[in-house]
């Protein structure tokens, strides 16, 4: 039920497709998108303890929602913006995430890294996701990292066959006023979907 998301996803798909896959990591954000807010998730009561308890250093922020901290790094916490923009509290937490669009275009998929079990998006959706939100992400500075990091998953996606098939089935199912801005946002950056 969380997902990890935006460039650290990136840098879990190294794991994935197990070979010289180079992410486009330039952050110190760990997103974490909870996918059902509604799902009660066994042990979430421990969430804030366990950071905590893992030398993080927890923020609240009631404009932005909460943080956690440590050497660096930072985990903040997304919702879907099924309830509406805003911050609203995770069940049992006491975390507060910001909710934002279009996170339901995220379709989660399961790795395992060094022992543990994640979930990132498909790399399908991933780039859907990026191109979709693209013209409209905040800051305008995130724009071209986030082409240019489609570019380096479509560079790793050609070069399989199921991947891309994958991807093609993925925008097929789209919407197609979603689609269409996929599609404009690719060719007007270079990018050539499968």
């Amino acid at each position: 039920n969380i997902m990890v998301i935006g460039s650290w996803a990136e840098y879990l798909y190294a794991n994935y497709f197990e070979d010289n896959f180079l992410p486009n990591i330039r952050t110190h954000d760990i997103d974490v998108y909870y996918i059902n807010p509604f799902l009660e998730i066994e042990g979430a009561e421990n969430l804030r303890w366990a950071l905590r308890e893992s030398g993080f250093i927890f923020y609240e922020n009631p404009g932005a929602g909460s943080s956690f901290f440590k050497e660096g790094i930072e985990v903040e916490f997304l919702l879907s913006s099924f309830k509406g923009k805003g911050i609203y509290e995770l069940p049992l937490t006491g975390i507060s995430a910001e909710s934002l669009d279009n996170m339901d275009m995220l379709c989660p998929m399961n790795i395992d890294v060094r022992g543990y079990h994640l979930i990132v998006p498909t790399p399908a959706s991933y780039i859907a996701h990026k191109l979709f939100i693209n013209p409209n992400r905040r800051p305008e500075m995130k724009r071209p990292k986030d082409i240019e990091a489609v570019r380096e998953l479509l560079r790793f996606i050609k070069q399989n066959c199921q991947e891309q098939e994958a991807l093609r089935i993925h925008l097929a199912e789209l919407p197609e006023d979603k689609l269409l801005v996929i599609k404009q946002v690719a060719e007007s950056n270079g990018l050539d979907l499968p």
